[in-house]
């Protein structure tokens, strides 16, 4: 997928690539079994000791997904799991759960990327994806231009987790790798945020 193509660009070019393992597990968007899926997905990662999930999917909501968090609240100490948000500005799931790294891309971020500190909706990351060799592909096979991705933004957050993990040489959990984010990348001070709102 672009999203996969998007997460390898983004680890060769942080010089990863020899030091990851990648796994690609396809979860169907718009079928009345993605968050069944979703949650099949997180546990062979789970069962097969995989540390870090770049999903660029989003549901708005399904009844299923009480089980996807009770599993998300079961791995939180061996998975971190970065989501991409809905590029329409509506609550995403599971973006928006607080057991994931949710990322949004939006064209009002100057830096690379910053964090969003106790945001409203749950995004914890903003950026805006950049022109790179896969979305220039897409434009040129799609005829089309890519304003606002959170899905292609989603793998290069998650790039630059691997990257920290590797640096660490040790698992880190959401709360700890938002601090080493925002210290590299700082506060975005546009958020919606109980300190903001």
């Amino acid at each position: 997928t672009a999203c996969l193509a998007q997460l390898i660009e983004s680890l060769r070019e942080l010089g990863l690539l020899p030091y990851v393992n990648l796994y690609a597990y396809s979860v169907q968007l718009n079928s009345t079994r993605t968050a069944d899926e979703l949650l099949c997905a997180i546990k062979f990662c789970c069962n097969y000791g995989i540390n870090l999930i770049s999903l660029s999917l989003g549901m708005l909501t399904s009844p299923n997904l009480i089980k996807v968090i009770d599993v998300l609240n079961n791995a939180t100490s061996q998975l971190l799991c970065i989501a991409s948000s809905s590029n329409s500005g509506h609550i995403t799931f599971p973006a928006s759960f607080s057991q994931v790294i949710g990322v949004r891309d939006s064209l009002h971020i100057e830096s690379d990327m910053a964090i969003s500190v106790n945001p409203l909706d749950g995004i914890d990351v903003v950026t805006h994806h950049r022109e790179t060799r896969v979305s220039r592909l897409i434009e040129q096979i799609y005829h089309c231009s890519i304003g606002v991705s959170s899905s292609l933004a989603t793998p290069r957050v998650c790039a630059h987790c691997a990257d920290a993990i590797i640096e660490k040489k040790r698992f880190i959990k959401k709360d700890e790798m938002l601090r080493l984010l925002q210290t590299r990348y700082g506060v975005y001070t546009d958020a919606i945020s109980p300190s903001t709102a």
